[in-house]
């Protein structure tokens, strides 16, 4: 017969850096003959502070150099040019 109060105030600040190499060769031989009347109560008070800084930089847009003038010296319209990139 068990009775289990159980009262939990967790606050949980982590960090967890794990490496884990595990080689487990178990062999296991068990016989259970278990008779369990279980009272649980239960409280849980969690309290969880995550701190999240996520900083995000967009790589700068390159500017294309626009042509100011023809082998005249006359400015080029954004129409001329437009045909000229088309006829290429």
């Amino acid at each position: 017969n068990v009775k289990i109060n159980v009262n939990l105030n967790v606050n949980l600040n982590v960090e967890i850096n794990v490496n884990l190499n595990v080689d487990l060769n178990v062999d296991l031989n068990v016989n259970l003959n278990v008779d369990l009347n279980v009272d649980l109560n239960v409280n849980l008070n969690v309290n969880l502070n995550v701190d999240l800084n996520v900083e995000i930089k967009e790589a700068p847009k390159k500017r294309r150099k626009q042509q100011k003038s023809d082998e005249k010296g006359t400015e080029k319209t954004a129409k001329e040019v437009s045909k000229k990139n088309d006829e290429r």
